[in-house]
């Protein structure tokens, strides 16, 4: 299964990128080897609709789960018509620490999205 994460930095001792759309990088993490990549966000810039360009490319990276601070509404909404399932990060955390929390079912699962 492949997990998409936000992610502030290239290593797996860096923190989520709270910033959904205008993270510094992807990270691509395949939970049935443990490998992982790095990918520079290349929508970092554009002017409109970064959430949801962000989406669709964990979408066409073949993600099934995505683990956000905050995806915002629309990148929800996307995610969930392409059945991925989301998970709720709190920022600061390692992506390591994420990762562990995810394989042993420690994540909370985000249903509907609430404008906080």
């Amino acid at each position: 299964m492949k997990l998409f994460l936000t992610a502030a930095g290239k290593s797996m001792g860096d923190i989520i990128d709270p910033s959904f759309g205008r993270c510094n990088y992807f990270l691509i993490y395949e939970t049935e080897d443990d490998s992982h990549e790095y990918i520079e966000n290349p929508f970092q810039d554009a002017q409109a609709n970064v959430s949801t360009m962000v989406a669709q490319a964990a979408i066409d990276y073949g993600c099934s789960v995505a683990i956000a601070v905050n995806p915002g509404p629309r990148a929800f909404q996307l995610f969930k018509e392409q059945g991925i399932e989301i998970y709720k990060a709190d920022e600061g955390v390692k992506l390591r620490e994420l990762v562990s929390k995810f394989s042993k079912n420690e994540l909370t699962l985000i249903e509907d999205y609430i404008i906080q």
